[in-house]
Formats: C-alpha cells, sequence, structure tokens
C-alpha cells in the first residue's frame, strides 16, 4: 500500500473517530449509529495495519499504553492514579523474569525508581516473593546509591523495614556484601538530642545477640573496637546471672594499657583497676584508697 494511501485511510480514521465521540451518548449506551461507525473505524484500522511494516509498535507521548510493545512519553510523565483500590494502583506479574524493570541510563539526577508514601501505614514499596528468587533487585553501576530510603519529616515509620515470616526458615533478614574497599554498614545517628541506640541487637533464640569475627588471620586489628569521646565507658557488660566478661588468648587473658600518668588517679570508685606508667598495678577501694597489687 502507497504512503498516499495509507495517508488517505488515517484520515479517514480521524474522521471517524470524531464522529464516535460526537455520537457518544452521555448516558454510556451505544446506539446503533455508534455501533456502525466503530465497526468501520476498526475495519480502517486493520486496513492500516496491513499495509505498515513489521517493525515493533511503539506508544508515543499522549497515545495509550500498547501491551507488549515499546511505549515512549518523550519528555512527559506517565502518571496512574487510583483513589479506592485498596489492594494497590498498578499489579504487575511475572511468573519466569522480572516483573518491573526500571533503568536510569543518562542524567545526574533522579532515580529509577522514586516511590513516596504519605499515608497511614502505608508502605512506599511492598514486596512479596515465593522464597526461591530475589524479591527486589537494586544495582547501581554509576556513582549513585543502588537503594535510598528516607523517612521524612512527619513519618512515624522505618525507613526500612524488612522482615522473615516464614518460622521454618534459616536466611538471614539482611544480608550485606561489598566486593570493593568500602564497609559494609555506616549508622549515622546525627541529631544530638537523640538518646536511642545506634545498633540494637536483640535475640529471644539460643544464639547470640552480635557476633564479630576477623577472619584474616593477618589482621592485628580488634575483632571489636568501642571508643567513647567522653567520660563514659567504653565497653559496658552485663549478666544476669553469670559472668559479666570472659576473655581467653593464648598470650594473654586480659591486656591493661599502661597509662601516662606516675601514679594512680587521687579519687576513684570501688573495683577501679589502674596501671601507671611505671607499670605498677592499683586496686580502688573506694574515694582515695587505693592499693598496690604489683
Amino acid at each position: 500500500m502507497r504512503d498516499e494511501e495509507l495517508g488517505a485511510l488515517q484520515a479517514r480514521i480521524d474522521e471517524l473517530e470524531a464522529e464516535v465521540r460526537r455520537l457518544r451518548p452521555h448516558d454510556g449506551r451505544l446506539t446503533r449509529r455508534h455501533v456502525l461507525t466503530g465497526a468501520a473505524l476498526a475495519g480502517a484500522g486493520a486496513l492500516v495495519g496491513l499495509g505498515t511494516s513489521a517493525g515493533p509498535a511503539r506508544a508515543a507521548a499522549s497515545d495509550p499504553v500498547l501491551l507488549g510493545a515499546v511505549n515512549d512519553a518523550a519528555g512527559t510523565t506517565t502518571t496512574i492514579t487510583s483513589a479506592g483500590a485498596a489492594t494497590g494502583t498498578l499489579t504487575v506479574s511475572n511468573d519466569t523474569g522480572s516483573a518491573i524493570v526500571a533503568t536510569k541510563t543518562a542524567g545526574t539526577n533522579g532515580a529509577a525508581v522514586d516511590a513516596d508514601s504519605s499515608g497511614t501505614n502505608a508502605s512506599a514499596i511492598a514486596a512479596t516473593g515465593d522464597g526461591t528468587t530475589p524479591i527486589l533487585t537494586a544495582t547501581a553501576s554509576g556513582s549513585g546509591d543502588a537503594v535510598v530510603a528516607n523517612a521524612q519529616t512527619g513519618s512515624t515509620g522505618h525507613a526500612v523495614n524488612a522482615q522473615v515470616t516464614d518460622t521454618a526458615s534459616v536466611a538471614s533478614v539482611v544480608e550485606v556484601g561489598h566486593s570493593g574497599r568500602g564497609g559494609g554498614v555506616h549508622i549515622v545517628l546525627a541529631q544530638g538530642a537523640n538518646a536511642r541506640d545506634a545498633l540494637d541487637a536483640i535475640t529471644f533464640g539460643t544464639g547470640r545477640a552480635l557476633y564479630a569475627r576477623v577472619a584474616n588471620a593477618s589482621n592485628n586489628t580488634g575483632a571489636v573496637v568501642a571508643q567513647h569521646d567522653g567520660a563514659g565507658y567504653g565497653i559496658i557488660a552485663r549478666a544476669g546471672t553469670g559472668v559479666g566478661g570472659y576473655f581467653a588468648g593464648p598470650r594473654a587473658n586480659l591486656r591493661l594499657a599502661p597509662a601516662t600518668a606516675g601514679s594512680h588517679p587521687a579519687v576513684g570508685v570501688v573495683g577501679d583497676v589502674f596501671v601507671d606508667r611505671s607499670a605498677r598495678l592499683w586496686f580502688c577501694k573506694g574515694g582515695t584508697a587505693w592499693v598496690q597489687l604489683a
């Protein structure tokens, strides 16, 4: 079919579409003329389809979304809203591959997926899987973050809430891996009035609440390093009915680093142990009462 014939058919389709819109009743019912006009429109569209090339169909800006085709909104934004859908505005399912693939290939700002929730008990993104494949996969190949989660001002929910509800599962709730030279997890509580713990670990099972290991035998740093910049304790360990601390090592069970002072502090608390720069070991019995042990 020649280009001029296709052009003529397209013009006729446009005229029929305008006629359908004009004849559409306000109550939504179809008249006999409406049905006949729609049939003619469908036939003309079929003729145009037969005369086009076999390339993939494309939907451009302002066109309807075509299933099984490439849809291009150009520089515009496509918005899907639903005020009363309790189960979700958009549901996507795929039995073999990814249900949704979002890619950002250019630009310095913006995200491949930007989700926002301002409702009550409503998650911006909720993903559920069958337990055999990843539920949510995020990959960053540039300088941006793979995942950014913000609980903004006024939000009472978590920025990230991850749970494993299968009681027979032995998988970790969150697994963090790094193939480069960066850290595993970095936690910062920036507000000075925040009295919460930066890391809170609780277990009701028979395992440890926190386990740290240095697997590199040539690494001489501590498996756990604690530092307090003020007058508080570097480490506090308590036991409900057992021993407060257990220390074992082939070279020594415990090492007390000598202080720079020439003797013990003037005042101490019962139980304080102090090593001065001369390697003398002192024990405080309370107040100014110090006893040299070695």
